[in-house]
């Protein structure tokens, strides 16, 4: 995941580029969003949320 997130290849739901490597994430129950966990505080806000749909890679290099 952080190796796209340096190529600019991640967004969230909101249309935003994902800029900051992920040190956390918190998957949601059916395993299609990820929530970033920031200060050990997970940012449940669904604009927030990343798709995962489109990324089949999930290492959190």
């Amino acid at each position: 995941m952080n190796t796209r997130i340096q190529k600019n290849q991640v967004i969230n739901r909101g249309g935003d580029a994902i800029t900051q490597p992920l040190e956390q994430g918190l998957l949601c129950e059916a395993q299609n969003y990820l929530y970033p966990v920031e200060s050990g505080i997970p940012v449940l806000l669904k604009e927030r949320a990343i798709a995962l749909n489109d990324i089949s890679s999930l290492s959190m290099d």
